[in-house]
Formats: C-alpha cells, structure tokens, sequence
C-alpha cells in the first residue's frame, strides 16, 4: 500500500499528519481478528507511522516492523542520469515521465522491464520477507511512484493512471495499491485495493 497522508515535505522524515494517522488506524479496524500481520515498510517515517497505525487500528500493539530497502522509489529506475535527463527534457517532476512508461513503454535507457522488474520486487524481495517471517499475512508500506507502475502490472493497464495524459483523477490514493494472494498450488492472484474510499485522487499543484 501507499503510506496514508503526509505532511507538505517530501524527506525520508516526512511524517503522517494527524488526518493520515487516522486514515491508518480506520483501515486498521477493518482488519480486526484473523491471524497475526507481518508489517513492513521503505526506509522513510510516513511508511512506518502507517504500518503502526494500522496495527493500532486493529487492535495490536504499536509495532515496529521490517525496514525493507527496495521499498524506496527508485526500484524502476535502471540509470538515475538518464532518468533525470528524461525528466530534464520533458520539464517533468517524475509523475509524467513514470506513468508513461509504465503505462506505453519507452525510455529504456531509464528505466527496467516493468513485467520482469516487478516479478523481481515480488518474487526476490516481498514474499521472501512474508515466508521468512513466519505469518501468512504481510501488511508492505511504499510510495506512490513505486506502486503506480505495479497497479499497471497487475491490472494489465487496465486501471488508469495515466497522469501524464490529465493530471485531474490520475494519481493514486493514500493508502491504495496492490494484494497479491499466493494460492497452495503456488499461483499467484493479483488484485488492486484501497484502503479509503476511492483508489484514485487528484493532484492539487
């Protein structure tokens, strides 16, 4: 899932505001009772403050989950200088540049195969971590430009997010993303989810 709201700054100390902490520990209260949750997040505050939030919400101690690296945003990206060179050209800030190619392809000096590079984060990184710990549950905190580009994976684009085309309603929510469920026969369903009551939102600039 994205993290919940955030203030106004965007730092690795960035924290929830108090309307974020809430939206976490409602999205919490709907996953009373059932077996016990992994938690994890990127390495920034607002992914931690969500997960402990949640689990508030839904009646666990205040918990300090795994910090899990590739949870940053730059997991898509396979050459900063040419991605910011992309952005240079384009006068972008990221969100245009990133929804395109997740969406059309290109910019293949910039950024990894989408298909090959999200079965990468899912099969080398989140289910190792989720198996690892023991639980049958796992509760991953990240960014939006991280999962945008994996809600196009698993929806086969068929969710738009297409930002780049029109900003207004193309952008996704606090606390949205993507539920993988691992079947016994070792297949894999995908389905997008949000956590609030609409997946998408609109970029205020």
């Amino acid at each position: 899932l994205r993290h919940a709201e955030r203030v106004n700054t965007i730092t690795k100390e960035t924290p929830l505001t108090d309307n974020g902490r809430l939206q976490s520990q409602q999205l919490g209260a709907k996953l009373v009772g059932g077996p016990e949750i992994y938690y994890a997040g990127s390495e920034y505050i607002r992914t931690h403050q969500t997960y402990n939030n949640i689990a508030i919400g839904r009646g666990d101690a205040d918990t300090l989950g795994d910090t899990i690296k590739v949870l940053n945003e730059g997991w898509f990206v396979k050459n900063q200088m040419s991605y910011y060179m992309a952005l240079y050209n384009e006068n972008d800030d990221g969100r245009g540049v990133t929804t395109r190619w997740a969406f059309e392809g290109g910019y293949d000096d910039a950024f990894y195969d989408l298909k090959t590079r999200s079965s990468e984060l899912l099969e080398d990184h989140i289910i190792p971590a989720l198996e690892n710990s023991g639980k049958t549950i796992g509760v991953f905190i990240t960014h939006d430009i991280m999962l945008i580009p994996l809600v196009s994976y698993v929806s086969e684009g068929r969710i738009d997010l297409r930002y780049y085309e029109s900003p207004e309603d193309h952008w996704l929510n606090y606390l949205a993303g993507i539920a993988v469920v691992l079947k016994p026969d070792g297949t894999k369903v995908f389905y997008a989810v949000k956590g609030l009551d609409e997946g998408k939102m609109t970029i205020i600039e």
